[in-house]
């Protein structure tokens, strides 16, 4: 058995990645990046050894210095952003070492938004109008509305920098924000019929690219795509968009875990948003729903026999609820509550929660819920509290 460590902040994306291993009977160490000296929820019985580490440079340091102690490969994951560009950074420092998610050390510049709809366009996908705005120079007038803001690359920016802008008062305003990313991705708001991610492993550089199937997103309200959905079989409708998706990956030249999230408009055109070059949060369905792929990167990396592994999988379809976050939808008003309590019960797979590994979940779950429910919704209802523009996904 090599030796495998997990890496990423307190997040269900880090965990996903551990239980996908786990119940292959490999128990990896997990890497947690925090400030808080604690992994908080990352918490499993597949884990062999925790490290907390402050930032990515103190993980980096920590695994060069014990390089030279290991005979055989180390297998790496990637759960965060910040955590696959800083090693790929790296990539020749520790490729001798360890198998890693990488893009041969140019992944930085492939994270960057406007790089990678250059490059989709030129591999004729459909990439919404757009600009890149530095903050704090002055505006074009010829912004169409409604639009959406988003940080140049996830490495220098996050969530926060992403938001819907009705007119130009309100995107002037937003980009008054303290602490925003430099560069903003100013892209035209299309209007949507479904959102769907492709979630897979890349592996020798796109050569290989197992991607079972699709995430459907129909969120209603909310901009990202931290939502209750149908993990199901690509379909016809997909094909052309899968084959230009794949050609994309192999272009970066990326071995790893990715996701690659599209927009399908209502004028029937699907529509490239951005790629993910790191295990994906919601990469559980994928799991669930028969394909392995943190075993497949495994049985990769260390010339085991991936090839029968994917061949061997059999797809099938999956209901994945991001059971906390769902609740807080509701909370704020986004989620009716008996479609929360009806997408709970049909939902067999969970961000959070995973059979023979969650002891108490339930228990701690309802009281959660009860919280939100009982407290922060009437409080909203009251108007003393405010739910967030765009809830919280």
């Amino acid at each position: 058995m090599y030796k495998t460590i997990v890496i990423g902040g307190i997040h269900h994306n880090t965990l996903g990645i551990i239980r996908g291993l786990g119940i292959k009977g490999i128990c990896p160490d997990a890497y947690i990046i925090t400030k808080t000296g604690s992994a908080g929820s990352v918490r499993s019985k597949y884990i062999k050894k925790t490290v907390i580490f402050e930032d990515e440079q103190k993980m980096l340091a920590h695994l060069l210095e014990t390089s030279s102690s290991y005979k055989d490969k180390v297998v790496l994951y990637a759960a965060g952003d910040a955590v696959s560009a800083i090693i790929d950074r790296n990539y020749d420092r520790l490729k001798d070492t360890y198998a890693f998610f990488n893009a041969s050390g140019t992944l930085h510049e492939w994270m960057n938004k406007e790089k990678m709809s250059s490059l989709a366009t030129s591999l004729g996908m459909n990439v919404p109008q757009h600009f890149v705005h530095k903050v704090g120079e002055a505006l074009p007038d010829n912004i169409e509305f409604p639009c959406i803001t988003k940080a140049i690359s996830s490495i220098e920016g996050d969530k926060s920098d992403t938001t819907i802008c009705q007119n130009r008062d309100e995107l002037e305003n937003f980009l008054s924000t303290p602490n925003l990313c430099p560069l903003i991705q100013i892209e035209k708001f299309i209007k949507k019929e479904l959102e769907f991610q492709f979630i897979g492993v890349s592996l020798n550089g796109g050569e290989t690219i197992v991607i079972p199937g699709h995430s459907h997103i129909d969120r209603p309200n909310g901009i990202q795509n931290t939502y209750f959905f149908n993990y199901i079989a690509n379909d016809e409708t997909f094909a052309d968009t899968l084959e230009k998706a794949k050609a994309f990956i192999k272009a970066t030249g990326y071995s790893g875990h990715f996701s690659v999230e599209f927009l399908r408009g209502v004028d029937g055109r699907d529509y490239f948003l951005e790629m993910n070059f790191r295990n994906d949060g919601n990469a559980i369905c994928v799991i669930d729903s028969g394909y392995n792929i943190p075993y497949i990167w495994y049985l990769w990396a260390t010339g085991g026999d991936y090839i029968s592994e994917i061949q061997n999988s059999t797809f099938k379809p999956v209901c994945y609820c991001p059971e906390m976050f769902y609740v807080l939808q509701c909370a704020y008003g986004e989620v009716p509550f008996f479609t929360l309590v009806r997408d709970l019960l049909r939902a067999n797979s969970f961000t959070n929660y995973y059979k023979g590994d969650s002891p108490y979940f339930w228990i701690k779950f309802v009281w959660f819920a009860f919280k939100q429910l009982a407290v922060k919704k009437n409080l909203i209802r009251l108007g003393i509290m405010h739910a967030p523009k765009e809830s919280i996904g």
